[in-house]
């Protein structure tokens, strides 16, 4: 058997010993799902940490140890990005290009992550569904009270409001005219913010859109010449939370009659029209979603 010489293995010895001083010795932590340490074939020591700290923000630090001591901090939006920092600065880092740092400073007292917030999200939305009765007065002698369904958008101070009324059933004027609205509609933007624990309190402005039928009792040929009903309402509106989903409101509004309905007998002389100025009152229970 043929020993090689002994200055052929001094070289190899050599040469290994050569080949792992330029390897960096890398003490590297990430999450299992961030891709694997790089392989860096300069000479040195450093420690790697990869921290996930919300869903699209991970933080790098870089503490060198040889052959300068030093560290780096970065931010990144996904592992992948941090781990190619992490390959560039430590590059540049072992050929001195990091912040130098002494080493005990390094170690002892290293600088707090950011803490960093998490966006402001704004208030969540509300389905309000209520079932209500409404009551107008002074349009007739005896306040008219119709049922109501209501749906509310509830967010924050804010609500948008919808509400449909009927009334099908004929109803006396006097001794001539007999009325009924089998459709009102009305579609509301409020500002309600929290007075108390359970309580908001607030302004609405409300449009309202009808339909009027109107009849005559004793004069045979009265007709209609206008059904449309439109009106504007200032109103005033409370919401309260009896338990954690169930809520009673209340509103009072002066209504502004600025479409009215007439019932003309003859084809000349009106008979009726309601009144310029009417007052309405609400009272809604509701489940809110």
């Amino acid at each position: 058997m043929i020993s090689p010489p002994a200055s052929f293995t001094v070289g190899l010895l050599v040469l290994v010993w050569s080949t792992r001083a330029m390897a960096l010795d890398l003490d590297w932590v990430a999450p299992p799902e961030c891709p694997p340490a790089p392989v860096i074939e300069l000479p040195g020591r450093a420690k790697v940490t990869i921290e996930q700290r919300t869903p699209s923000l991970w933080q790098l630090v870089i503490l060198f140890q040889e052959p300068n001591a030093g560290e780096r901090r970065l931010d990144a939006t996904t592992c992948q990005d941090t781990v190619a920092a992490a390959t560039l600065l430590l590059k540049l880092g072992l050929r001195g290009s990091a912040p130098r740092k002494p080493l005990e400073q390094a170690f002892s007292s290293p600088t707090e992550p950011p803490i960093v917030e998490e966006p402001a999200r704004g208030p969540a939305v509300g389905l309000l569904v209520s079932v209500a009765a409404q009551a107008e007065v002074a349009l007739f002698s005896s306040p008219v009270v119709r049922p109501a369904l209501s749906i509310d958008v509830i967010r924050g101070p804010l609500t948008l409001a919808a509400a449909v009324r009927i009334a099908p059933w004929l109803g006396a004027i006097g001794s001539n005219v007999e009325i009924s609205r089998p459709f009102e509609a009305d579609f509301a933007g409020c500002f309600m913010p929290t007075v108390e624990e359970r309580v908001s309190l607030g302004a609405c402005a409300a449009l309202i859109v009808g339909f009027w039928r109107l009849a005559g009792r004793n004069l045979p040929l009265i007709r209609v010449a206008n059904s449309l009903h439109l009106a504007a309402e200032p109103q005033l509106r409370i919401r309260v939370a009896l338990v954690s989903a169930l809520f009673i409101s209340a509103t009072a509004a002066v209504r502004f009659n600025l479409v009215r309905p007439q019932a003309v007998a003859d084809g000349k002389e009106v008979i009726f029209t309601p009144p310029l100025l009417s007052g309405t009152g609400q009272l809604a229970l509701g489940w809110q979603w």
